[in-house]
């Protein structure tokens, strides 16, 4: 059964032709594969069977067969476009036609009627003439991740020939109903004295209109071209033909386009792959020509921190009363009280961020991932960074009573949250923003000269399962921490001992690291050295930036004494004054690779 061509023209009253519609999404400040893939990903998650349920999401780059081509050109696109619109008919007649297969399984397909033009009852789902005739977003349809309704115009911008092919199973009327049609949305044009504005759809013609192929006919084409549902269940896949990106100068590779599509996944996508349960709420399933693309979290570092940031974010603001670790600190927002609430604020600072492989082009250190009820990430806010140099991954969940006002903040690509014009009482998105960056901002202290304590940073190698809180990192192993030094000796001072620069591992034994952290030693010159006592105490460095507090009595750490060189002067945590030297002193302490510890230094006179 050949399709037929349905060109739309432009009726008496006018209306807006393809080149506007595929305008909509405006300039995002995305690149244009991360677009795809969030637009695309959306509209799967918002069409999951249940509002709990995981869904599965595949996206595999393809060349066609020349059985598939031939399937194409005689059959669903038999009848061609109108000379000067058939970018299409020189495709197909090129010989090699690659393709993105975008497919979705458990979730409920394209359903709802099919003709536009038909009115249905309040209720009734309008998804396949939403997607496929439709432009822009039925109002009376629940908020999703795809707020708008334009932005499956990517879809046609991601194609060379801007065609896709549509394929759904869904539910109608209690059975299984399988639908196929060909879609494309191009520049508007003239032809035999009419203008057309540049959308055709490829399908059965009934009297007026067009309508999908559906039955046997649908499955048996989507077969033929590859296009059937991962489980044969309800869901949807659509083939974008000659994927290209538009703002590119040349054609990509698909291996390219692939890497691009993985590396979004990883950017806007990660809260789904990192479920409390353990469970990913979205199954990818990634492969070219066949070979699969892996994707995996644990392959990079800098979101397994934010990863850790968002189930510490969950649990706070689903469970009252819940305690957080010690690795992150956490903020209800609004700061003001009197306020209601937007949502809750998470960030956590993981020590050793150098050692950190970058393996994605985005830099992300230092930004809190801001987000609401479909989990995608929103965008990446700008905060203030580390003053030690510590990796900072934040999470904003948006508190579900606030869903509607932030999903109507969004553009059209979703990537931004705009602040509200108005009375100031009445601005929940800037308030929201503001105490972000407010609750970041660093706040440096000044040293009290006449302090004799110092502060000096630890060394952590921590565990690389998200099932761990920490978060594994390779490289020399040493983090320095913030001090509080005199800036200058008073001759009254008998005897000062301070951090002397960053600390180094000495020695490794299973998970155990042993750690030499370098002293500056000043004596006045004719002080009584006898009379003085120096103590090391160590300290679990926290990950949130709130200091260091005293290590318990279950931490695995010890100091194992005081050294010149190799050279041990005294054994524990003390020393006597007598003992001190002036040049290459330290104090060695052994810990787990799964704490990050600092030393105290404190002093004490003997009566």
């Amino acid at each position: 059964m050949r399709l037929e061509l349905y060109s739309e023209k432009v009726p008496p009253t006018g209306t807006i032709d393809g080149d506007a519609t595929r305008r909509a999404l405006g300039k995002p400040n995305l690149g244009f594969w991360e677009v795809f893939l969030r637009e695309s990903l959306q509209n799967s998650w918002d069409a999951r069977l249940e509002r709990d349920a995981s869904i599965d999401f595949a996206i595999d780059a393809v060349r066609l067969s020349a059985d598939s081509i031939a399937v194409l050109r005689d059959v669903v696109f038999a009848d061609s476009l109108p000379a000067p619109a058939d970018a299409l008919g020189r495709l197909l007649g090129s010989g090699g036609v690659d393709a993105l297969m975008v497919r979705d399984g458990g979730t409920r397909g394209l359903a709802g009627p099919a003709p536009a033009d038909q009115a249905v009852p309040e209720g009734v789902r309008t998804d396949f003439r939403n997607f496929v005739f439709d432009i822009g977003r039925d109002p009376r349809r629940q908020l999703g991740g795809g707020t708008y309704g334009f932005g499956k115009g990517v879809l046609y911008d991601a194609s060379q020939v801007r065609t896709c092919l549509v394929y759904t199973r869904t539910q109608l009327e209690g059975e299984l109903v399988d639908r196929f049609i060909a879609t494309s949305v191009g520049s508007g044009f003239e032809h035999a004295g009419f203008r057309y504005t540049g959308r055709h759809w490829w399908g059965r013609r009934p009297e007026q209109g067009v309508l999908p192929l559906e039955g046997f006919a649908a499955t048996d084409l989507a077969d033929r071209l590859g296009m059937l549902t991962p489980d044969g269940g309800s869901g949807t896949t659509i083939a974008v033909l000659a994927p290209r990106d538009p703002s590119a100068d040349l054609g990509e590779p698909l291996e390219a386009v692939m890497e691009s599509i993985r590396e979004a996944t990883v950017t806007w996508a990660w809260p789904h792959l990192t479920a409390a349960s353990g469970e990913a709420s979205i199954r990818f399933a990634y492969s070219i020509h066949g070979e699969p693309l892996p994707l995996r979290i644990d392959d990079y570092p800098q979101i397994q921190q934010f990863a850790l940031a968002y189930r510490e974010a969950t649990r706070v603001q689903s469970e009252p009363g819940y305690q957080h670790s010690w690795q992150v600190e956490a903020h209800s927002l609004p700061l003001d009280a009197n306020r209601p609430r937007t949502g809750v604020l998470v960030v956590r600072r993981a020590v050793q961020a150098e050692a950190m492989e970058k393996r994605l082009s985005r830099d992300l250190d230092s930004t809190v991932a801001l987000m609401r009820g479909p989990r995608f990430v929103v965008r990446y806010e700008k905060i203030d960074s580390d003053p030690h140099g510590q990796y900072v991954a934040g999470v904003f969940l948006a508190d579900p009573r606030m869903e509607d006002v932030f999903a109507r903040s969004e553009p059209v690509t979703h990537d931004s949250w705009a602040r509200e014009r108005g009375r100031a009482n009445m601005r929940p998105i800037g308030w929201t923003l503001n105490d972000i960056q407010t609750a970041t901002a660093v706040r440096l202290d000044v040293p009290d000269p006449e302090d004799s304590k110092s502060s000096i940073g630890g060394v952590a190698q921590l565990s690389r399962t998200l099932a761990e809180n920490l978060v594994g990192f390779s490289g020399k192993g040493a983090e320095k921490q913030s001090r509080r030094s005199p800036s200058g000796m008073r001759s009254r001072v008998e005897l000062s001992v301070t951090g002397a620069g960053a600390p180094s591992p000495v020695g490794v034994d299973g998970e155990q690291i042993t750690v030499d952290f370098p002293l500056t030693v000043r004596i006045r010159p004719g002080a009584d050295l006898s009379r003085w006592i120096v103590h090391a105490e160590p300290r679990v460095i926290t990950e949130a930036g709130g200091g260091a507090a005293k290590a318990e009595s279950d931490t695995p750490v010890a100091v194992i004494g005081w050294f010149v060189g190799d050279e041990m002067v005294a054994a524990g945590d003390r020393i006597g004054g007598l003992e001190l030297k002036l040049e290459d002193m330290a104090v060695r302490v052994t810990h787990t690779r799964r704490a990050a510890i600092g030393v105290t230094i404190t002093k004490e006179a003997l009566a």
